[in-house]
């Protein structure tokens, strides 16, 4: 775009230090970014997550740690992943991109991902009661590996677009949720958790009917 640089992929290499904090004023333009698997260090440049034209943030399998940076205001971002780095603290569902269509906030991000992380409280708050699920993209979302704990929320599972949802390895407990009105789902992992009680009967509606 006019000799604009739209895309930086580096993943792979042996990049260490910090990411600069001049590193989104420098390249206003870029839709793509892929550092993973390199040995970066430092927080995230508060700059970078409102890159107006970003589309994918790929920074898995670093060493970036602090706070997990809120993505609500990246208003084109369909793709996250801060896997295996060393956040912490808090995830709450409303840092995810977001951007408002016909007087709804709707969910843009499809593919989101924090496994591996040291993330301690996931926090749902009074999203579901501002978002359009309706129209919104999520299709991925990856909690795993991290130390999440309490009741599992109700909330995770009233997002008509979403196929894959992972807890794994985490420290949630209770009683499992009720799925009476899941139907999209096609991957969820609960796996080595503390839940605890009967399987409910609405669990059956993860397999299909015989003969389909």
């Amino acid at each position: 775009r006019g000799g604009a640089v739209v895309a930086v992929r580096l993943p792979a290499n042996n990049l260490q230090g910090i990411i600069p904090s001049s590193f989104a004023s420098q390249l206003p333009l870029l839709e793509h970014l892929d550092l993973s698997s390199n040995r970066l260090q430092g927080t995230l440049p508060d700059d970078m997550r409102a890159l107006p034209l970003l589309v994918q943030l790929k920074l898995s399998r670093n060493r970036l740690h602090g706070a997990l940076p809120d993505f609500s205001g990246a208003h084109f971002l369909a793709e996250i992943d801060l896997s295996e780095n060393q956040f912490n603290g808090v995830f709450k569902l409303s840092y995810l991109p977001q951007r408002i269509v016909q007087n709804r906030v709707v969910i843009v991000c499809s593919y989101f991902s924090v496994s591996g992380n040291g993330l301690q409280e996931l926090q749902t708050g009074t999203f579901s009661s501002i978002i359009d699920f309706t129209n919104s993209s999520l299709m991925l979302l990856d909690l795993s590996n991290n130390f999440f704990s309490g009741d599992l929320p109700q909330q995770l599972f009233e997002i008509p677009s979403l196929r894959y949802l992972s807890l794994r390895n985490n420290l949630f407990s209770g009683s499992l949720p009720d799925l009476a009105e899941v139907n999209s789902l096609r991957r969820l992992d609960l796996s080595k958790n503390l839940f605890y009680g009967d399987l409910p009967s609405s669990f059956k509606n993860l397999w299909p009917p015989q003969g389909s």
